[in-house]
This record gives structure tokens, C-alpha cells and sequence, in this order.
């Protein structure tokens, strides 16, 4: 091909191209293009994007051209995974669809996986591209609520077949005017549907007694309050207190009122910010199966993995989840079996696992009651609920670990 002229990629650039490639099928190869004519620059980011030059088509003889591959895992559930809301007609929005990976529903889901995620990738553009996020996700808009956000790995082709740039985030949306849910990349639905952001009001003053300076150690340490505070993220219904229990060196689970004697640390907390105009999906079905009421997202690629799952339980518990990192690895790489989740026993976390053949791990979900430790009766004994992995039967369909079908029973089997 002729020499040309073009800008080198920048940071970004190469981040988008470096998401695309996770699209690519296991052992399989792409060839992707900027073009230097700047016509799929990203309407959302305004950056130019890697686009996907079909099969078989030529090569355009202008911009910058990477082939890439993928090794790693993409499941294809079978019968998809399918979004619906209550009282909504047609079958809702299947995610496999749009070659998404990964499904949020929550504010919490997004907070923690989504925003480090797209900030990163943004890079020195991540503040203005986080506001059109916020303002597609928390904004009032006519016309249509908001239902979820979807991580899409590759182009979708429009309406009549043509491909546009890479757009990582999609939004599952509630149209009310035929009262179907759909699904737009961010940018159009940024720019067909423009909202502004209420204020942030803080919330109204709780009553609160604060402990003595010579308060008893030992006193909580970053991974003890990063988990109070990844619980937290989902308490946006009422204020709740935490209060932590030096013996066990953790907060409890958070309560509605606490005695006010001042005698131990206590942390009133509550995250009410959460779009008024959002609705929750009714059912999120994968593979077959239904999710969890308690569950809010869900991950089928190496790919969201690693760009999710890895960096989040990473950053919560440092060198201390370097066990729990293996295990996710183990789990989606070699289907050893996972819960995705803790036992305590005497207050010292042991990882549990299931000793049932567990077959083929087709996918990962969160359960946004991430940090709750109930304790079980009898055994003395409390199981963390944190992620668990979903399995394909003999026919496709998914079923769920044992430990996610209830704290008690699966200490029991432990």
C-alpha cells in the first residue's frame, strides 16, 4: 500500500482498539481500521475508533490497520441473555444480540465495576466521558427510563447494515411510547435522549453518638472499610449503621438504629443516589435460567473478566485477594469449581469450594448484597455471598452454584 500521512494513536485510541479485540471469536482473527478521514470518529467520545473491516472485504486503502486475535473465552449462551421489565411488550433485549458480555442493572454494579472500568479507558478524556455517562444512567429523560447497561465488544451492524465505530457501553432503555425495551449505544441515546442531573442533596441527619478516644483495639484496616464501603453502595433505600466488631476485625451487617452509648465504632451510612426514572429489570434470564432478585451482574468472556471482575476484587482486598484472583482464574480457564465467596470460621476468612462436578463455568454474576455475612445456625459458621458462577447443563441451560442458593445451606455442605 501507498505511504500516508496519519495521526499517531493516542492513548485511548489504543484502548478501544484493545476492547474490540475481545469481541474477536476464540482462535479467530480481525482486521480493524482508524480511518484517517476521521468518518467514525465516536460521536460520544469524539475520537476517532477502531472500526471492523468485514470479511472478505478489501482493505481500505486509507488508515491505520491492526489485525488482532483472541484466545480467550466467549460463551454463547444458549437462548441468550435476556433482559425483560414487567408490563413491557415484546421479548425484551437479548444481549447476545448486540455481542455484549457483561450486564449492570444497578447503581452499585456500575459504580463499582463500570466507572473505574471506562475511566481508564478514557484516559485524560475520562472526566468529560464519565459526565455523559452519568447523564445517559442518573438523568431524568422524556420519554424513556432507564434499564441497564450493557458492555458491547464488537459493532453491531444498523438498521441497513452498516458498521459503525467502537462503542464499548450500550443502554438498555424502557421506550415508553410503545412500551418496549431497547437498546442504543451511549452516544445515540446521549444525543437523542440529552438529560440533566438533579442535585445531589446529602441525606438528612441521623442521630449519632461518636466513640471515646481511647476506643478498644484493634481498629478496622483498608480492606475491612473497603468492604463496608462496597456494602454501602447498595444501601440507597433508608439509612443504615455499621458497626464494627474489633473481635471478629469486621463491620457487621448494617442495621436500622443502633444503641447510642458511644462504646464502639459506629458508621451511619446511606447512598440514596439513584435515579428516579430508573426502573429495574423484572427478570434477567441467562442461558435459560433465571437470575437472582439479588443479583445485578452478570459476565460471559475472558475479556469482562479481566476488564471487571480482576481489577475490582483486586482493589478491594489488595494482596489479600490474590487467592480469590487464582480461584476466578482456575474457574473460568479450567472449570474447577468456585462459589465466588468466603466462609469465616473463629472470624478468619477460609475459601470455600464446591466438591460437586461442576461442568462447563459458562459465565460469572454479582449479588449486590456483596458483603452481608449471615450467620449460620448450629454451625457457627458465616458464608460472604460475593459472586458465584453459573454452569451449563447437559442441554445448555445454566443453573447456579449450590452456595448461591442460600448462605445456610451451602455452609451446611461445606
Amino acid at each position: 500500500m501507498a505511504t500516508q500521512n496519519v495521526s499517531p494513536l493516542v492513548y485511548s485510541q489504543l484502548r478501544m482498539l484493545a476492547e474490540a479485540s475481545v469481541g474477536i471469536r476464540s482462535g479467530e482473527s480481525a482486521t480493524f481500521v482508524f480511518d484517517a478521514a476521521g468518518t467514525n470518529r465516536s460521536p460520544t467520545t469524539n475520537i476517532l475508533g477502531p472500526q471492523v473491516v468485514p470479511p472478505g472485504a478489501p482493505w481500505p486503502e486509507q488508515g491505520v490497520l491492526v489485525k488482532a486475535s483472541n484466545q480467550g473465552k466467549l460463551t454463547d449462551p444458549e437462548g441468550g441473555v435476556v433482559v425483560q421489565v414487567a408490563g413491557a411488550s415484546g421479548p425484551g433485549v437479548n444481549a447476545v444480540d448486540y455481542q455484549a458480555d457483561a450486564l449492570f442493572w444497578s447503581d452499585a454494579a456500575v459504580q463499582k465495576f463500570v466507572l473505574p472500568y471506562y475511566a481508564s479507558c478514557m484516559g485524560y478524556e475520562a472526566y468529560r466521558q464519565l459526565a455523559v455517562l452519568e447523564e445517559a444512567w442518573s438523568g431524568s429523560h422524556a420519554g424513556v427510563t432507564v434499564v441497564a447497561l450493557m458492555h458491547v465488544t464488537g459493532t453491531p451492524a444498523g438498521p441497513s447494515g452498516e458498521v459503525g465505530p467502537m462503542e464499548p457501553l450500550w443502554i438498555v432503555y424502557l421506550q415508553e411510547s410503545d412500551n418496549t425495551v431497547r437498546a442504543q449505544s451511549l452516544a445515540d441515546f446521549s444525543r437523542a435522549n440529552p438529560a440533566t442531573l438533579p442535585p445531589l442533596e446529602r441525606p438528612a441527619p441521623r442521630p449519632y453518638v461518636a466513640p471515646p478516644s481511647d476506643v478498644a483495639a484493634p481498629y478496622p484496616d483498608y480492606t475491612t472499610l473497603r468492604s463496608m464501603a462496597e456494602w454501602a453502595a447498595s444501601l440507597d433505600t433508608e439509612p443504615m449503621y455499621f458497626v464494627y466488631d474489633p473481635q471478629k476485625r469486621q463491620f457487621g451487617k448494617p442495621t436500622a438504629r443502633v444503641d447510642a452509648d458511644g462504646g464502639a465504632i459506629v458508621v451511619p451510612v446511606f447512598n440514596p443516589f439513584v435515579s428516579a426514572s430508573r426502573v429495574k429489570p423484572s427478570r434477567v434470564v441467562f442461558a435459560g435460567h433465571d437470575l437472582a432478585a439479588d443479583c445485578d451482574a452478570v459476565f460471559w468472556s475472558t475479556g469482562a473478566i479481566e476488564q471487571f471482575m480482576l481489577p475490582y476484587y483486586a482493589s478491594i482486598d489488595g494482596f489479600a485477594g490474590l487467592d480469590d484472583l487464582r480461584a476466578i482464574r482456575e474457574a473460568w480457564t479450567k472449570n474447577v469449581p468456585l462459589v465466588g465467596g468466603n466462609l469465616l470460621e473463629d472470624g478468619n476468612e477460609v475459601q470455600y469450594r464446591e466438591e460437586d462436578e461442576c461442568g462447563t463455568i459458562i459465565g460469572f454474576f454479582h449479588i449486590w448484597l456483596s458483603m452481608e455475612i449471615p450467620i449460620v445456625e448450629g454451625g457457627g459458621t458465616a458464608a460472604r455471598r460475593e459472586i458465584g458462577a453459573l454452569h451449563a447443563d447437559a442441554s445448555g441451560v445454566a443453573r447456579t452454584s449450590r452456595f448461591s442458593a442460600g448462605a445456610a445451606e451451602a455452609a451446611g455442605a461445606a
